[in-house]
């Protein structure tokens, strides 16, 4: 039930490609989403609270907790080999591996 499924002409080429992408991407939204959360803490420290100070000393754990934390949850799925081409349920784009839950052969 993984692809490719034997028999396939698809190429390594395109698997592997696949599988940057996913990680590219995965990794990417994941930081996005981090620093929402961490700039809206920031700001709320530096308006709301009147702490500028410790607004700006904290600013380099957010680098390290907006890029790196998501970083290694996408390493983590690339190395147990959870991201890859799923035709019939996403379509042209690459996506992590979820096993039976949408399609079953």
């Amino acid at each position: 039930d993984r692809f490719p499924p034997p028999g396939a002409t698809c190429s390594l080429v395109f698997y592997d490609t696949c599988k940057i992408e996913t990680f590219i991407f995965s990794w990417t939204i994941m930081s996005a989403y981090l620093w929402t959360l961490l700039l809206s803490a920031y700001f709320f420290m530096m308006a709301v609270c009147s702490k500028p100070n410790l607004a700006v000393s904290l600013m380099p754990m957010c680098h390290v907790i907006a890029w790196g934390v998501p970083c290694c949850l996408s390493f983590a799925f690339l190395c147990f080999d959870k991201l890859e081409y799923l035709p019939f349920v996403t379509g042209v784009w690459c996506s992590y591996y979820i096993p039976r839950l949408f399609f079953n052969p």
